[in-house]
């Protein structure tokens, strides 16, 4: 087999109607069976929370505290391996196992190999080695961005899709940065104009949160000083420059005691006449320390006209002082960017114009690659389907070239088929049943499996619509598909069950618990020996 890792086992507990139940998968192709509403559908939903679909609470058992899923994958393939490495969760042995719990909260817990992991991590997992076929896969085989991809998978063409990918978003990059920079030059001359003055009066400042400091010191030490000397003023004017002045009042007394020759009153003249004369020296004195000038009051003023200018800026950009001498450069970066925008849009047009090129070189490349595969996938998938009992049907994948670069490269693609000779070659989407369409992805899983990644194939309900030789042209299809990989599939037709190497079968039971209430149990078997393997198989209705 070319399978490089194939599912084990998988234990499902507290999971809807499932309570505990391990159930074992073998290479080749498994066949779930069981009647409508059994749970059937329950094993595929666990396994793909196992590779990383987002969990609903709802699926927790009734009254349980948790549910969990854990699956056991059997590796031996060396480069596998290595990827699981890379992804962070090296294993010894060949065994990789992964875990999910879900809680009723509905969060959730991830292991891989033991260790916490993300979904993302698994979900890499399973886009790279699993393929999950629901019932309604085959709508998306309508879109033309799926043929697409099918296509490119059949090509081996991801390693360029993403060398592609990869430059075409820089191509888009630049594209968007040299619309943006047109768009400015539109602007520029006002732009200069507006940019030229913010810095003019940003450098009249040359702001600091040092200088804004030793501006408000300044400011307060000559206020402090202006304050002193209107109090030595004052007290000048009450000592002797007013009209009541002190030492006029002292003089008047001296004066009229001179009038008066009274010998009692000369130890009072004279303690007056010291008393007015320690005011003068006082007054003296003091008029030598009221010094103001104008030339302080002019430094003053230049004090408060700067720090009124710091307010202003701050208000008008919302910054502090240390922040605008930073926003002065960035302003200055700016201007100098649009100085020089004919010389950037002139480097990002030469630039955009090589890798433009290099894509288109590319994109041709991949397209020829398309071509010629789509003529191959093409008759193959023709082949398979008249196998799968769609006699007479043909299939073209018509890929046509685009003259503008999109986001896959400069191919349009159309699935074109004629279901029934002599009707004429029309688009899948307006002729194809459900039915048809279902075979026609499992005619592209038979051509894909033995050389694709994809090791596990899950298909839900694959035989929906379909019974007779059609279901027996299916089966005898999925047992190509699982000579290669492992096949994992639900279904209702003995005709496609017959073709299964290992049967898992899945019936309901109604019980009640002590309190009388009525419980719900899925139960899973194995059926290993032929002779019950035989009547499970007989005993399933033939559609």
């Amino acid at each position: 087999m070319k399978n490089k890792l194939h599912l084990s086992t998988l234990t499902i507990q507290n999971f809807a109607t499932i309570e505990n139940q391990t159930i074992n998968f073998e290479t080749g192709l498994n066949a779930i069976i069981g009647e409508t509403g059994s749970g059937k559908s329950l094993i595929l939903e666990a396994l793909e929370l196992i590779f990383g679909q987002r969990a609903k609470k709802q699926i927790i058992r009734q009254d349980a505290l948790f549910a969990s899923v854990e699956a056991v994958i059997y590796c031996n393939d060396l480069t596998t391996k290595a990827y699981i490495y890379d992804q962070g969760h090296p294993f010894e042995g060949d065994e990789i196992v992964i875990k999910r719990i879900i809680y009723p909260t509905g969060k959730s817990q991830n292991y891989l190999n033991f260790q916490s992991t993300s979904l993302q991590i698994l979900q890499n997992i399973s886009k790279r080695f699993i393929d999950i076929v629901g019932q309604f896969e085959n709508q998306k085989l309508l879109s033309s961005k799926y043929q697409l991809h099918l296509l490119d998978k059949y090509a081996a063409l991801e390693e360029k899709n993403q060398e592609y990918f990869k430059l075409y978003e820089n191509f888009l990059h630049l594209k968007n940065e040299i619309a943006v920079l047109k768009s400015k030059q539109a602007e520029q001359t006002l732009k200069v104009d507006y940019l030229k003055y913010q810095i003019s009066e940003i450098e009249t400042l040359n702001p600091s949160k040092d200088d804004e400091l030793k501006l408000i010191n300044d400011k307060n030490r000559i206020l402090k000083k202006q304050e002193r000397y209107g109090t030595i003023l004052e007290i000048q004017n009450f000592l002797s420059d007013s009209d009541h002045a002190i030492l006029r009042k002292t003089n008047h007394i001296l004066n009229q005691l001179h009038n008066i020759d009274d010998p009692a009153l000369i130890k009072i003249k004279d303690k007056i006449q010291e008393s007015h004369h320690q005011l003068e020296d006082a007054s003296f004195e003091l008029s030598k320390h009221a010094d103001s000038s104008e030339d302080e009051n002019e430094t003053l003023q230049n004090l408060i006209d700067k720090l009124d200018l710091y307010q202003r800026l701050k208000r008008k950009f919302n910054l502090d002082a240390s922040e605008l001498s930073n926003y002065l450069n960035k302003l200055k970066d700016e201007l100098q960017d649009y100085l020089n925008l004919e010389g950037t849009i002139a480097k990002n047009e030469s630039e955009f114009n090589l890798i433009n090129d290099k894509l288109f070189k590319l994109a041709h490349k991949i397209h020829q690659i398309r071509l010629e595969n789509s003529k191959k996938l093409s008759t193959t998938l023709t082949k398979h389907a008249q196998e799968l009992n769609m006699e007479g049907a043909k299939l073209l994948l018509q890929v046509d070239e685009l003259k503008e670069l999109t986001p896959t490269g400069i191919s349009e693609i159309k699935f074109l088929a004629e279901t029934n000779p002599g009707n004429g070659i029309h688009p899948v989407k307006e002729i194809a049943s459900g039915g048809e369409l279902s075979r026609i992805l499992l005619a592209y899983r038979q051509v894909i499996s033995s050389t694709d990644s994809i090791s596990i194939f899950l298909f839900d309900e694959i035989d929906s619509g379909i019974g007779g030789h059609t279901a027996l042209a299916i089966g005898h299809a999925l047992s190509e598909v699982a000579k290669t990989s492992q096949v994992i599939l639900i279904t209702h037709l003995p005709q496609i069950a017959m073709f299964s190497n290992h049967l898992i079968q899945v019936t309901k039971t109604n019980t009640k618990d002590k309190l009388g209430k009525n419980i719900t149990n899925s139960l899973i078997a194995e059926v290993t020996s032929k002779n019950e393997r035989s009547k499970v198989i007989k005993a399933m209705n033939p559609i």
